[in-house]
């Protein structure tokens, strides 16, 4: 999908600096929960200060952030707190809800009926730390063009939006997931991944990757694939080429190109 994601200037700085998220204009996030928020994702658990809902005035709770473009074209910070009970959402069955709840299914896709009347696909996961069912449009789910170095199939891509698994030749097996800081999990840590966003290409190391499971990984996840590491040689290869051309115009002395290898960013292309 070609979606835009939010600019790190567009971000609510205020109202982050109010609940102790940014100080002096600056995020005070890990770069993994930064790059949640400008893909339109929701954070790790966060321990947020000096909330306030309608009346009622709340000192600390840990919860998830995201944040959203309203109907005005601003961007609004959404909390998503840990519920004391999960609510089974309407469009499930309770046998459905359950089966999410414990663990026994990772993901139901449905075709529902929208209020007017057209059928469009859903994706519905579970977040057990925050005890809330999540409802993800498949139409803003960012399909892969290319994962560790190959490319995916229009079929592979189909599974993905649908939140089956996906296996490569090398052995990785990956899904969609809404419920992480990462749209990721696979069987291993790490994923080098080509996205069509806001326009351009944009290649994102992906490092910390949530197991398919949710539990802990195997020693062999840890095992880097060769796909994986021909993906981190060729961004090295592009970067060194845009600092050879940037160094032949004075203006660009100074501009620095970030791989993200280290860190869940993207490095993009035009």
């Amino acid at each position: 999908m070609n979606r835009k994601i939010f600019k790190e200037e567009e971000l609510p700085i205020k109202a982050l600096e109010t609940i102790g998220l940014a100080q002096n204009g600056q995020l005070l996030m890990s770069d993994e929960n930064k790059l949640a928020l400008l893909f339109g994702r929701r954070t790790s658990l966060i321990r947020l200060q000096n909330l306030e809902d309608k009346n009622l005035k709340i000192g600390e709770l840990e919860a998830k952030i995201s944040v959203e473009r309203n109907s005005k074209g601003e961007i609004e910070l959404k909390a998503h707190p840990i519920y004391h009970q999960p609510v089974f959402p309407v469009d499930l069955t309770d046998i459905e809800a359950e089966q999410l709840e414990q663990g026994e299914t990772v993901a139901i896709y449905k075709k529902l009926k929208d209020k007017d009347e057209i059928k469009r696909e859903y994706l519905f996961e579970y977040d057990s730390e925050t005890r809330e069912y999540i409802k993800t449009d498949t139409e803003r789910i960012e399909e892969p063009l290319l994962v560790n170095s190959e490319i995916l199939t229009e079929s592979q891509r189909e599974a993905f939006r649908k939140g089956k698994e996906v296996q490569l030749s090398d052995g990785t097996t990956f899904r969609y997931s809404g419920i992480d800081t990462a749209p990721f999990r696979a069987n291993r840590i790490a994923l080098a991944v080509s996205l069509l966003l806001d326009g351009g290409l944009s290649y994102v190391i992906y490092k910390g990757i949530k197991s398919l499971t949710g539990k802990e990984h195997t020693s062999e996840a840890h095992e880097l694939s060769k796909g994986f590491q021909e993906s981190v040689e060729d961004l090295k290869k592009a970067a060194e080429y845009f600092r050879s051309r940037m160094k032949q115009e004075p203006a660009n002395e100074a501009k620095e190109i970030d791989l993200g290898i280290h860190n869940n960013r993207p490095f993009r292309s035009r």
